[in-house]
């Protein structure tokens, strides 16, 4: 954030809070009582009693008697330490050594008002993406091409979901980016070896100006998925197996996809049955579109 902007007063209260928070529950800890010790605590216990975790450290260090245990349960332990870590860059907390554990514990700075730091800027420069940057258009041809590599996917994979193949955010990422190969986009976030080997290439296509599914896909398979992406209603006549006529079927299709054993299918909605029905596509005899 430019510092010459004054920050919205809600983002400077949260700030404020989450340094208290903080603050409060080392002092606690360190303050000691009749019925328990004084003691000190590094980061990742200190975000244990934060976020009011049970386990045996929080039970035998009695955490759960501090009245800030579980006041920030909305986080991960990983985010919580984050939250700590700035709060020790902003020279709010130290690490000193404790003679009695010899190992770095966290202590309080003496400060009569301590400033609180840009806690929610921090994580916001690690987590928040340029939206204003991204190409709509691409983003939408990219989760298009998404929900096509979905439905080859087998069964026991959750055929036909996208978020299996990416999260929207590595899509958005690509429209910003553009990486020309995987190697690129694999500098900016970490992704996994199935989406590096399968299918990112094929994702990245779409801007390469490469398109795959015309090698893979037959004409009539084309010609369906423009009416899944056009969302139009159309007629055809499909034989059932081991019927010798086939039969007219109006129906909006939803879905293109190449089964494991390379076999073409489309998933509609079929008007007549009102549901869901998958047709194999080789047994799709004409194909016509329904006029409006």
């Amino acid at each position: 954030m430019d510092s010459s902007q004054e920050r919205p007063k809600p983002v400077t209260d949260l700030n404020s809070a989450f340094t208290e928070i903080v603050i409060s529950a080392i002092s606690w800890l360190a303050e000691g009582a009749d019925d328990r010790k004084s003691i000190q605590v590094g980061r990742r216990k200190l975000a244990y009693l934060l976020i009011g975790s049970s386990n045996g450290t929080a039970l035998r260090l009695q955490f759960y008697k501090c009245p800030y245990w579980g006041a920030l349960s909305f986080l991960s332990v990983r985010k919580v330490e984050k939250l700590i870590l700035i709060l020790i860059m902003s020279d709010i907390l130290y690490y000193e050594k404790s003679p009695r554990l010899q190992m770095n514990v966290l202590a309080l700075r003496q400060q009569s008002d301590p400033q609180p730091p840009e806690i929610c800027e921090k994580f916001s420069e690690k987590t928040l993406l340029p939206l204003e940057d991204v190409d709509l258009e691409l983003f939408e041809r990219l989760s298009q091409r998404r929900q096509i590599i979905s439905w080859y996917l087998p069964k026991r994979k959750r055929r036909g979901y996208p978020m299996v193949i990416c999260r929207d955010r590595v899509l958005i990422l690509l429209c910003i980016h553009k990486p020309q190969s995987v190697s690129e986009l694999r500098d900016i976030i970490p992704i996994s070896d199935e989406l590096e080997r399968e299918y990112l290439p094929q994702l990245m296509d779409v801007y390469l100006s490469n398109n795959p599914l015309r090698e893979q896909f037959s004409e009539k398979a084309l010609i369906l998925q423009e009416h899944v992406e056009n969302e139009t209603i159309v007629i055809i006549h499909h034989t059932k197996f081991k019927e010798n006529r086939s039969k007219r079927r109006k129906i909006t299709p939803t879905a293109v996809y190449i089964n494991p054993k390379g076999q073409e299918y489309c998933e509609a909605y079929d008007h007549e049955k009102q549901g869901k029905r998958t047709f194999k596509i080789a047994r799709i005899s004409s194909i016509e579109q329904v006029e409006e």
